[in-house]
């Protein structure tokens, strides 16, 4: 790993984290909104479907995009959207323009993550994928705590519409430097039949590359410039397309039940909303190390039962949260839940999921399974807070660990082991050793 990696990683995580920052700082934005009687309950509620609404349709768009116009150009039109439509909510006069603009920060939004991930495994050794892919994501989720931080130091003073010039200025300078310095990938050029472009590319990454390709070297078959998203559903890759939609959609509803729902718990059980609060913040401590440490133990162990052993892990310690009663129980408890979730995240979402799709389907395949959690993350909600009215804090996360559960069934009966392969080699896998060509001439 060398300066260019490094300078690829400041590029696509200033980008992602702006990206997350955005998406972090509605609860404080739309409580401020309220406060001010910009908005009221059911307003907000629209907003956030809006968003949501936008992130699923960004994803599943980008993943076509980056699959057949490539990942460099789909990211830069996808950050240029989201910084955009940022920008002008802060100066929208109306609330159903805001909800207009949030569409439209949504479709950016989703895109942004999802290429980033995925390109960014493109570009780094097969032996430290998972553990750069969990410095990628660790970058991205330090938008958690400080979008929570931005909050409590700009809304009083500046008001909410500066949060979204405090991510959305910023965003811009990204953008300005991802359009000069933001490499397209080499192996997707390659796919594309642009040989010499990606052999450039892959030189500057790897300087220990002769100046030119060996006289013997055989290019790859050149795919069709339209990437057939039917493939995914077709054997051979069908089984790695369910796998990977149900390890998405698994992770993302634990997640983003307890992320989402913790201060409600944590009120429910008696805590002031101050006190809530504050050990909510209190408890994403846990992520920034679980992003870097499950990288790199991804990479010595291995993804597949490490993520279905993390599956497990999650489900029980929500059982021991569920169950905690004092302030300390309920802080060291969400605390390692938190370092699970975020070490999930960087193992399953950042790194395994895009590793275990073919080059010419990598970005709809990531697409498909991401889409997929955000819709099943809308849906969650309703039945959370049901469940939560009838069965209290408990019974919530009994269902969690029966996703939880369902998460590990998949890994263990789906999804193949990647540690120390190439992308090419798991490709191979995937497809059930049968020759990528045969692939290619489906698609073609």
């Amino acid at each position: 790993m060398g300066r260019p990696h490094l300078k690829q990683l400041a590029l696509l995580g200033g980008g992602g984290f702006f990206d997350a920052f955005d998406i972090y700082l509605s609860g404080s934005v739309l409580a401020a909104m309220l406060a001010t009687k910009f908005s009221t309950v059911g307003q907000n509620a629209l907003l956030l479907s809006a968003t949501s609404f936008g992130l699923l349709i960004g994803t599943l768009v980008a993943g076509y995009l980056g699959d057949r116009f490539g990942r460099r150009s789909t990211y830069l039109y996808s950050l240029a959207l989201y910084s955009l439509a940022t920008l002008l909510t802060a100066i929208a006069p109306s609330h159903g323009l805001i909800t207009v603009l949030r569409v439209a920060t949504g479709l950016g939004l989703g895109a942004v993550l999802i290429t980033g991930y995925g390109t960014w495994n493109e570009f780094v050794p097969n032996h430290r994928r998972a553990s750069w892919a969990g410095v990628l994501a660790m970058v991205v989720n330090l938008a958690l705590p400080a979008s929570a931080i931005a909050g409590l130091l700009v809304i009083p003073s500046l008001g909410w519409r500066a949060m979204f010039v405090v991510c959305g200025v910023p965003a811009v300078l990204i953008w300005v430097l991802q359009l000069k310095f933001l490499d397209e990938s080499p192996r997707w050029l390659e796919s594309r039949g642009r040989h010499e472009e990606a052999y450039r590319i892959a030189r500057k990454y790897n300087p220990d590359m002769p100046e030119h390709p060996p006289a013997d070297f055989v290019p790859p078959a050149v795919v069709s410039a339209r990437p057939d998203f039917r493939a995914l559903f077709r054997k051979p890759l069908g089984r790695i397309t369910a796998a990977c939609i149900l390890i998405a959609v698994c992770n993302q509803i634990a997640f983003y039940t307890f992320q989402s729902w913790v201060p409600t718990y944590l009120v429910g059980q008696g805590l002031s909303v101050e006190k809530s609060l504050g050990i909510t913040v209190f408890m994403q401590l846990g992520a920034v190390p679980g992003c870097l440490i499950g990288g790199l133990i991804g990479d010595r162990l291995g993804r597949k039962w490490i993520n279905a052993v993390l599956f497990v892990l999650m489900g029980l310690v929500g059982i021991w949260y569920g169950y905690s009663h004092s302030t300390t129980e309920l802080i060291i408890s969400g605390i390692v839940w938190v370092f699970l979730a975020s070490f999930a995240i960087s193992v399953q979402i950042a790194s395994y999921i895009p590793e275990l799709f073919p080059t010419q389907l990598r970005m709809q395949g990531s697409a498909l399974a991401n889409a997929c959690a955000r819709g099943a993350v809308i849906v969650t909600p309703f039945l959370v807070s049901s469940t939560f009215a009838s069965a209290g804090v408990q019974g919530v996360f009994f269902g969690v660990l029966g996703v939880c559960l369902i998460g590990a069934i998949a890994v263990v009966v789906l999804a193949p082991e990647t540690r120390r392969r190439s992308l090419e080699d798991i490709a191979q896998s995937a497809v059930g050793r049968v020759a990528e060509a045969e692939l290619e001439r489906k698609m073609s």
